[in-house]
């Protein structure tokens, strides 16, 4: 285990050297340097040792095991590497409406519907339908934003499998459009 290197000076001096690694193994190698899991090269670079020479050079007490592996927490919702007690549980619908209709920035927005709706597989998804839909973001339309993609995805589900994909896709856009620009108008926004 480790990478090794060719060191040219150790070729012409010896044949073989003898080395100790990390877990306590005595074993002999070339003229390659190991660039881990070496403890000590009992002998020097220009001389050779037997391998009870260097169980003898080596303390008697053995090394001490490698610490056993932790078991990593569980990952919360968010990412984040929590204690199993304090992990955040999934947050409600109306967590991600709330958070969608209050977001300043797209990113924010995005996510938030992909929580929301399941049509959208992520934020990444959201924000092609956004942009696709309704163009640049403007926060002071996140409520008509989140109206409309959710009546998109309302209406793509129910359409899926009963039209060819575009046509339900424009029917779903159609609609979508229509909630957008009535909101709008409602809202004097127009």
């Amino acid at each position: 285990m480790g990478g090794y290197a060719k060191i040219p000076q150790l070729e012409q001096k010896v044949d073989r050297l003898t080395i100790t690694t990390v877990d306590g193994k005595v074993t002999q190698m070339g003229s390659e340097v190991r660039f881990s899991r070496v403890v000590s090269t009992p002998a020097g670079p220009g001389q050779q040792q037997t391998a009870s020479q260097t169980a003898k050079a080596r303390p008697s007490a053995p090394p001490s095991p490698p610490p056993a592996a932790v078991p990593l927490p569980l990952t919360a919702v968010n990412g984040n590497r929590k204690h199993p007690e304090t992990a955040e549980l999934p947050k409600s619908a109306d967590h991600w409406r709330q958070e969608a209709q209050t977001a300043t920035q797209s990113l924010m927005f995005d996510t938030a519907v992909s929580r929301l709706e399941n049509w959208f597989q992520d934020a990444k998804a959201a924000a092609s339908f956004r942009d696709t839909l309704f163009g640049d973001w403007n926060p002071n339309l996140v409520c008509f934003y989140l109206e409309a993609l959710l009546k998109y995805a309302e209406v793509r589900q129910v359409l899926n499998g009963r039209y060819p994909t575009q046509a339900a896709h424009n029917n779903a856009k159609i609609e979508a459009l229509n909630i957008f620009n009535r909101l709008q108008q409602e809202a004097g926004q127009n």
